[in-house]
């Protein structure tokens, strides 16, 4: 809000600016809403290979070795280094 002055530089009211909100809460809703998808999708796909006893890791670029299923996590198996 900011005073509204007249051409004598007395204030005579308000000036107020509005703004709809709507779509940039709908976008929110959205990206929420895709975020909670991929969330389920990802977890989804933990189980399945859980499931499937698959033994994967993940190799970082630090060099460190990352069990990412829980078969995995359990096997004390040394990983093939080149």
């Amino acid at each position: 809000m900011r005073p509204y002055r007249t051409a004598e530089n007395k204030i005579d009211g308000v000036l107020m600016a509005l703004m709809d909100i709507d779509v940039l809460k709908r976008g929110l809703n959205q990206a929420r809403l895709s975020l909670g998808e991929a969330v389920a999708e990802r977890d989804l796909s933990a189980s399945l290979l859980d499931i499937s006893g698959a033994l994967i890791v993940i190799w970082t670029l630090l060099g460190a070795l990352s069990p990412s299923t829980t078969p995995a996590r359990r096997s004390r198996a040394t990983p093939y280094v080149r």
